[in-house]
């Protein structure tokens, strides 16, 4: 049977760790193929100790003395991993009940996949607050991402299954992509490693909205900015934020795309004049929060003489990649 480490990462949040326990316990206690490890990235104190009491060491609990990033806690939770698989996801996630059975029978179903890119579906401590439900649905909770040819993009660690034996092969997460774009970049290399990865919408898992207004538009910002850092510094021209955000004009229209996506969807078409003129607002100060940390990230990571092409062709998706792993022109 295949079996599956799910590894999570936890900074200065020791009530979403424990609201993320009680939801993966049933799924993980009494099962010999499944196992646990929470790495907390340099912030145990008594709070911490509190949630670790509430449980019987059935999972494996790494406090590490220093804080060092996402990417660098989950690489020294990899470490400790024994599972044929990593599930990585994060504490403020809410796994629903069957959330590792689906995963470990899809993969059985398919042996010939080396990973499962998931998605995320809100999760509202308070369905009343109008922050909550903007966050909910206007739809920017993460979750895979794909090119305009159809190729899986990025798998967010809110959610991704990956072999742990490519994870090994490509040396685990970039370190130096910090506080974001390290998802882009080991979605990438494993890809170029030659696994075979599928995104499945029906492996999802709960993302609470609890987040203020203010943190959510520095997140997306952050995400900008890491994408920019994965093409400038992986020379990756064909990345579609490349074409989405290259200049003041193209950056306008990708936000007003993002708008336009929203008011197609059902949760906004159901919704009153009010909440639809708050969502409109939280969509496009998410977006454009996102291309401004793009456009900065770009004019801070790009070296000389390692320019973006200026010949709109070059900019698009090729198939394959070339022998030094860089996409084909």
């Amino acid at each position: 049977m295949t079996s599956l480490t799910v590894l999570v990462p936890t900074y200065k949040r020791p009530e979403d760790l424990r609201g993320f326990l009680a939801c993966v316990r049933p799924q993980i206690v009494g099962r010999a193929d499944r196992s646990l490890i929470v790495v907390n990235d340099g912030t145990h104190d008594e709070s911490y100790a509190a949630v670790l009491a509430e449980h019987d060491g059935w999972f494996t609990y790494i406090a590490k003395p220093q804080n060092g990033g996402p990417a660098a806690a989950r690489n020294f939770g990899a470490q400790a991993a024994t599972g044929d698989f990593i599930v990585f996801t994060d504490d403020d996630c809410r796994a629903p009940p069957h959330w590792l059975d689906y995963l470990q029978a899809r993969l059985e179903a398919a042996p010939w996949l080396d990973g499962i890119a998931g998605y995320t579906r809100p999760v509202m401590e308070d369905p009343k607050s109008l922050r909550e439900r903007m966050i909910a649905n206007s739809a920017v909770l993460p979750g895979a991402t794909y090119d305009e040819v159809g190729r899986l993009i990025c798998a967010v660690t809110a959610a991704f299954a990956v072999r742990r034996s490519f994870f090994v092969r490509v040396g685990g997460f970039d370190e130096t992509f910090r506080p974001s774009g390290e998802d882009l970049d080991l979605t990438q290399r494993v890809i170029r490693a030659g696994a075979i990865l599928d995104a499945d919408s029906n492996w999802w898992t709960g993302h609470t909205t609890a987040d203020t207004i203010k943190s959510y538009l520095k997140r997306y910002y952050t995400y900008g900015m890491g994408s920019a850092r994965y093409a400038m510094t992986r020379r990756d021209w064909t990345h579609p934020d490349v074409r989405n955000y290259a200049t003041p004009e193209v950056r306008a229209r990708t936000v007003a795309g993002w708008v336009s996506g929203l008011k197609g969807s059902r949760k906004y078409q159901a919704a009153g004049w009010l909440e639809r003129a708050a969502l409109r607002w939280f969509t496009g100060a998410v977006a454009r929060e996102y291309a401004r940390g793009y456009a900065e990230g770009a004019e801070k990571f790009c070296r000389p003489g390692a320019e973006p092409p200026t010949e709109a062709w070059m900019l698009w998706p090729r198939l394959g990649y070339a022998a030094d792993g860089l996409p084909r022109r």
